[in-house]
């Protein structure tokens, strides 16, 4: 007997992905993250390059996504380590 849960009827795309990263570390209280947002992204990013099925989602958007999040993240932290934000 096959089972259809509700979640799998959902169809997830490339702006869905994207907008899952863009929340990523972003809505949590700071004493219950497991990693700065970089970390996350960081984190994301690598679990992506070994990501072999994607459906409906474009990984070259979501790479290039990811790719300049970390960049900004990195710029914004080292801005804020510097005071300068």
């Amino acid at each position: 007997m096959s089972r259809t849960t509700k979640s799998a009827s959902i169809k997830w795309d490339t702006q869905d992905e994207i907008a899952y990263i863009r929340g990523l570390g972003m809505h949590r209280s700071p004493s219950r993250r497991s990693g700065t947002r970089l970390e996350l992204l960081e984190g994301y990013l690598r679990g992506a390059q070994a990501k072999k099925e994607w459906a409906d989602v474009d990984r070259n958007l979501v790479m290039m996504y990811l790719e300049n999040a970390i960049a900004e993240e990195r710029k914004n932290g080292t801005a804020q380590a510097r005071g300068a934000v």
